[in-house]
């Protein structure tokens, strides 16, 4: 379903998502964030991304290998 879901809904969608982590008390006062870099068909997070690094605050994704995951800054 994600696949077939227009692609400009998900694109303005996204960047709505991304504003209200923004605007939310827990980012203000994060040091790190957490985050994922999605593939099509998921949520966007590169404008999140970028809006997180612009703030200076530290930025990890994770990398998973077999059942382990670990967070890369």
């Amino acid at each position: 379903m994600r696949q077939k879901a227009d692609p400009s809904l998900l694109h303005r969608e996204s960047i709505l998502i991304s504003e209200k982590i923004l605007a939310s008390d827990f980012f203000e006062k994060a040091e790190c964030v957490f985050c994922y870099a999605s593939v099509p068909g998921e949520v966007e997070t590169f404008y999140l991304m970028q809006k997180i690094l612009e703030q200076g605050k530290k930025l990890a994704l994770p990398k998973v290998s077999g059942r382990d995951m670990t967070f890369y800054q």
